[in-house]
């Protein structure tokens, strides 16, 4: 995504989008950019495409299981591109936080393994 374009997502806080469902029916929705406190839902959401079109859009779960195909991968692909940046920023920083801990799991976990021998 262009710098000038997100800044305008920013700006807007999110980007919108028209979708179809099932039914033929068509309905604008807005692909929120998540704020901080969301961070851990959106990796929770890559794996799960109902649930991060629920979490991005603040439509409920038949709303994202009533979207035709097409629609539903379009706000998947626009929540990636709107969020991706901001959470690969956020798990790089938490991963900085938590590696000097790395090494005090590994030894209690030696530790573990030989009191069960």
């Amino acid at each position: 995504m262009a710098d000038e374009n997100q800044g305008n997502v920013i700006a807007k806080g999110g980007q919108e989008l028209e979708v179809q469902l099932e039914t033929g029916h068509c309905e604008t929705v807005k692909v929120r950019l998540l704020p901080l406190g969301k961070m851990p839902d959106f990796f929770r959401g890559l794996d799960d495409d109902i649930f991060l079109i629920q979490l991005v859009t603040g439509k409920t779960k038949t709303f994202a299981e009533s979207l035709n195909f097409e629609s539903g991968m379009e706000i998947v692909e626009k929540a990636h591109e709107v969020n991706f940046p901001n959470a690969l920023r956020w798990s790089e920083r938490r991963a900085k936080r938590l590696a000097p801990l790395i090494p005090m799991a590994e030894k209690g976990m030696k530790i573990q393994r030989q009191l069960m021998t």
